[in-house]
């Protein structure tokens, strides 16, 4: 006599378990992509408004800061400023949380110029 009965169970759980695995991480690369997207877009805003400040004899690292904030970034160190070159390099870091991996940062960063004639 065979003992085959119950055996679809526990397999059925088994692929229930891998198939929710599977979700949760294309969800975290997702969210991982979207935030990078976000973290190069933040860093490109704040390095245009720092080279913009730089320009106008403003403070570029206040500049920067303050457009990183705004697009939900903030900066890992104060702008590099090449006053010869009139360009500012800086990097940005965004925090995001994901289902299997915890929170997240993401960086990013820019460099802008003035092009001064």
């Amino acid at each position: 006599m065979r003992r085959d009965r119950g055996q679809l169970a526990p397999l059925l759980a088994a692929f229930v378990v891998m198939a929710a695995l599977v979700g949760a991480a294309v969800a975290d690369l997702a969210c991982i992509s979207d935030t990078r997207a976000r973290a190069q877009t933040a860093a490109d805003a704040a390095a245009l408004a720092a080279a913009g400040a730089l320009f106008d004899g403003r403070d570029p690292a206040v500049a920067a800061g303050r457009l990183a904030r705004e697009n939900g970034a903030v900066l890992v160190r104060q702008p590099d400023i090449d006053l010869q070159g009139w360009a500012v390099d800086l990097t940005v870091s965004v925090r995001t949380p994901t289902l299997l991996l915890g929170t997240r940062e993401v960086t990013a960063s820019a460099r802008a110029a003035v092009d001064v004639f």
